[in-house]
């Protein structure tokens, strides 16, 4: 049995459309936020696994450069993502 969409909401007051309007626009908005978070967490890890990598140096750069843990694409990785 088919059913039109709006015959659904043939006894709904206004009160149910503006719920049902917030409804949808909060449910547009938290879409729209998840790829954002998921852009903030992931540079969060990386963070973290950095923090951890340069901590066995000593958090001094060429200290790291020279027990060879870093490597080039590391100093060039905000630039490729500057480009994408």
């Amino acid at each position: 049995m088919s059913v039109v969409f709006l015959f659904q909401y043939r006894y709904a007051t206004g009160f149910d459309w503006l719920l049902a309007v917030i409804g949808t626009l909060s449910a547009g908005a938290l879409g729209a936020a998840l790829p954002v978070m998921f852009l903030f967490f992931g540079e969060l890890t990386t963070q973290f696994t950095m923090y951890g990598r340069f901590l066995q140096c000593n958090l001094n750069y060429n200290d790291c450069f020279s027990m060879g843990l870093t490597n080039v694409s590391e100093r060039l990785f905000p630039c490729a993502v500057f480009l994408v």
